[in-house]
């Protein structure tokens, strides 16, 4: 399935990920959180690190179209089907979009 994944570190880069039970190795945490947004009109799911701001020096950024910080590496998919299950992001959404949309680091989880 089509995603592009965030990092900390700045790294943004396009793949094939499977189902979400590899998600932990890409985010580096093993429970995660989803928040759905819209970007012209397309549905977006990130995936990211449910205590991402508890975590130790993890680095928060902004995300277009939602109102605080998210902390840590990020998994971006497009929406769901009918059957809850993930889609692949659309390729409207591509690295550039990615890195127009979410800032450069902002702060340290304890700044």
């Amino acid at each position: 399935m089509r995603a592009i994944l965030s990092t900390v570190t700045g790294l943004t880069k396009e793949g094939d990920i499977g189902n979400y039970k590899v998600y932990h190795k890409y985010i580096g945490y093993d429970s995660f959180d989803v928040i759905r947004l819209i970007w012209d009109d397309i549905n977006v799911n990130i995936f990211i690190v449910n205590k991402g701001l508890m975590k130790p020096n993890n680095i928060g950024r902004k995300v277009f179209g939602y109102p605080e910080l998210l902390f840590g590496n990020m998994i971006f998919t497009g929406d769901v089907n009918e059957d809850g299950g993930t889609l692949p992001l659309p390729e409207e959404i591509t690295i550039n979009t990615i890195k127009i949309l979410v800032s450069d680091p902002v702060c340290s989880a304890g700044d």
